[in-house]
C-alpha cells in the first residue's frame, strides 16, 4: 500500500527541512511512500531542490495563497489517483521510529474497515468536544510538547485524533466533505474523526515515538493575516486575531453540528471499535 504524505507549510523552511530529515531517516519501504511538500503562498517560494529527496520521491506543489491545513488532503487524493493512504503532517514533528510507515501499512491491510490513524488522539469524546480523559500519545519529549495522558507502543481505537498526524484509507476522503470553505486550522481533525467513524469506517491511534514542537505551524503573522482574510471573507467579526475568530467559527461548527444536531457528544470508543454514546 502507497503511503502519500502531505506536509503544508508556510515559511518556515529550516523547520520544514528538520521534519523531512526525520522522515527520511525513519521510513522503512522507500518504494511505497512518497512525501509531498505543499508551499502554502511561502514568500519566497519553497526551493524543493535543497531537500534530500534521493531517499524517496519528493514531490512538491504550491498554492497561491494559503489553503490551510486541511484543504491540501483533497489536493493530494487529486494529484496521486493510485495511492491508497493518503495524509498530512504537521511541518514541527519529527519522527524516531523507524519503520513506523511500516506499522501503519500493516495496521491498514490487517483490518479492512479501519479508514483514519492518528499519532496522538483520545478514546473518547466528552460532552465540550475535547479529548476528556482518553488521551493516547507516544511523545519522545526531547523537544517541543511532553507526554500527556497514556503512553501507549500499539494501536489503539480512538474517537478524536489531532491533526499533528492523519493517514487515511482512500476510500474514507469523500465522507470527509471538504471544500473551499473548510477553516484553515483547527477543529476538522476532531470533525474529520467523527466523520470516518460515522461512515462505518474505524479510528485508530499509534503509538509510535516522535516529537512535536507545538506552537510553530500556525503562530506567523503571515498565518494570522491568513485566518484574518478568510474571516472577513465569510463576513466573521474578527475583534482580536484573526487566528483566535477562525477558531471560535471553526469551533462552533464542530460543536452545532456533533453535540447539537447530532447529539454525537458526548462518546466513546470501546476497544473492540464499539461507539458508546448516553
Amino acid at each position: 500500500m502507497k503511503i502519500i504524505l502531505g506536509i503544508p507549510a508556510v515559511n518556515q523552511e529550516e523547520l520544514t527541512k528538520r521534519c523531512v530529515e526525520s522522515i527520511e531517516t525513519t521510513v522503512y519501504d522507500r518504494t511505497q511512500f512518497q512525501l509531498a511538500l505543499i508551499d502554502n503562498g511561502s514568500q519566497p517560494s519553497f526551493d524543493t531542490s535543497s531537500y534530500a529527496g534521493d531517499i524517496f520521491p519528493l514531490d512538491g506543489f504550491r498554492n497561491e495563497t494559503n489553503r490551510g491545513f486541511y484543504y491540501p488532503l483533497l489536493q493530494l487524493s487529486q494529484r496521486y489517483p493510485d495511492a491508497e493512504l493518503l495524509g498530512l503532517a504537521h511541518n514541527d514533528v519529527l519522527f524516531y521510529e523507524n519503520g513506523w510507515d511500516q506499522r501503519l501499512r500493516l495496521a491498514f491491510q490487517s483490518d479492512p474497515k479501519l479508514g483514519l490513524v492518528g499519532l496522538c488522539g483520545s478514546w473518547q469524546a466528552d460532552a465540550a468536544g475535547g479529548r476528556g480523559g482518553g488521551t493516547m500519545m507516544r511523545f519522545r519529549g526531547k523537544k517541543g510538547q511532553q507526554q500527556a495522558g497514556e503512553r501507549i507502543d500499539d494501536l489503539r481505537p480512538a474517537a478524536l485524533l489531532d491533526s499533528l498526524f492523519l493517514l487515511f484509507r482512500r476510500d474514507v476522503i469523500p465522507h470527509l466533505k471538504i471544500d473551499s470553505d473548510i477553516s484553515l486550522c483547527h477543529f476538522y481533525d476532531k470533525i474529520w474523526s467523527l466523520r470516518t467513524i460515522e461512515a462505518g469506517y474505524h479510528v485508530a491511534v499509534l503509538g509510535s515515538e516522535i516529537d512535536h514542537l507545538g506552537g510553530q505551524t500556525s503562530t506567523s503573522t503571515a498565518y494570522d493575516d491568513a485566518a484574518r482574510a478568510w474571516c472577513e471573507q465569510r463576513a466573521i467579526p474578527v475583534p482580536e486575531s484573526g487566528d483566535k475568530a477562525m477558531y471560535r467559527e471553526a469551533e462552533r461548527r464542530f460543536l452545532s453540528e456533533y453535540r447539537d444536531q447530532k447529539r454525537f457528544l458526548p462518546c466513546a470508543v470501546r476497544p473492540d471499535y464499539s461507539l458508546w454514546r448516553p
